[in-house]
């Protein structure tokens, strides 16, 4: 009993001495790495070394398809030294359900796209419409109301402006005549797809904007576009020739003959000089405003009704880039490097650094 006493004793005084060292092993936490600095104990040497440095003629392709392409880019930038690279997209877009019914005599009222793109949120210039203005809604004509349009400088890259004057910038939206395959598939910047008819365009003067209409009555709202965004008018007649003509078809009753059918629209910029902007692809919106025979009533009424196409991260999206450049850059890039690499080094973008 007095020996189990003991060892009792002997393990209780290990503990607690281990205790006590591992307590003053501990570094005091406000003079943790104190001691690397503390008179000039860390030191450091500086040394040169020669470093060899060449271009790659990589011929002005990277992958752009939805897994690599990130913000969708538009427009073009042209510059002595970068040359000009000409930036354009390409979407397929999908039915939001398949094997829609628009209703007896569908007749459509206006097709919209809408693309917004980034912009300089905390720079603001808003707009009130007060005096006189009235709005028509689905129940009431000339409702009294008040419009505030707020605008927004979009975030742009190159030449924002020329001289005194906005770069131009008109954007054009096409059909696209080639198959675009699948949303997972590989593409790359510099492949060429033949596009067809002109659909729609648009001017823009550098800016975009929202629209909030409220009632004067009741402050209640009328409409709201709480993102700014600049909508296209496309054209009527190819989407009645393409969607509301082939109601009950094949073509409209699953995605892969769908988007056979319709096979895409390629968004570009027609200036040769200018600025580049960018957008999420995942956000663009296409509306389609259609009327149609309401025989569930008497007497028959039109109802307007609205067909949001899908052209989310299902669909194929593709950036398409184009580069003119100067004939000092291909020269540089295309010399033999040899030991001493190339005297000027041109970044991915194009820019030339003078490494000497």
């Amino acid at each position: 009993m007095i020996h189990t006493i003991k060892k009792a004793i002997t393990v209780f005084s290990l503990v607690v001495f281990g205790s006590v060292l591992l307590y003053n092993c501990e570094p005091d936490p406000d003079s943790l790495g104190e001691q690397l600095f503390l008179d000039g104990a860390a030191q450091g040497n500086e040394e040169s070394f020669d470093v060899t440095a060449f271009n790659i003629n990589n011929n002005d392709s990277i992958r752009s398809d939805a897994s690599k392409l990130g913000l969708a880019t538009l427009g073009t930038f042209n510059e002595t030294q970068f040359g000009k690279q000409k930036a354009s997209y390409f979407t397929q877009l999908r039915l939001a359900t398949y094997d829609p019914d628009f209703g007896k005599n569908p007749t459509i009222d206006s097709v919209v796209l809408v693309i917004k793109p980034t912009y300089v949120s905390d720079s603001l210039t808003p707009n009130t419409i007060d005096d006189g203005f009235t709005f028509t809604t689905a129940t009431d004509a000339n409702v009294n109301a008040k419009k505030v349009v707020n605008t927004y400088p979009i975030n742009k890259y190159g030449r924002a402006k020329i001289g005194s004057t906005t770069a131009p910038f008109n954007i054009q939206v096409h059909v696209v005549e080639d198959f675009l395959k699948g949303a997972s598939d590989v593409a790359y910047s510099n492949t060429a797809y033949n596009v067809g008819s002109l659909l729609g365009e648009k001017s823009l003067n550098g800016n975009v904007s929202s629209v909030a209409i409220t009632k004067d009555e009741d402050g209640s709202a009328l409409f709201t576009a709480s993102t700014p965004g600049i909508r296209i008018k496309l054209d009527n007649d190819y989407f009645k020739s393409k969607i509301i003509d082939y109601q009950d078809k094949p073509e409209l009753q699953d995605a892969s003959n769908f988007i056979r059918h319709f096979k895409g629209l390629r968004l570009s910029a027609t200036q040769d000089d200018g600025y580049l902007i960018q957008f999420n692809p995942n956000d663009l919106e296409l509306i389609m405003y259609y009327k149609y025979d309401n025989t569930a009533v008497t007497p028959n009424t039109r109802p307007q009704a609205t067909y949001t196409f899908a052209l989310g991260s299902a669909n194929t999206h593709i950036g398409r880039y184009e580069y003119v450049r100067s004939q000092a850059f291909y020269d540089y890039v295309n010399a033999p490097v040899g030991t001493e690499g190339h005297e000027i080094i041109f970044a991915r973008d194009g820019r030339p650094f003078n490494w000497s």
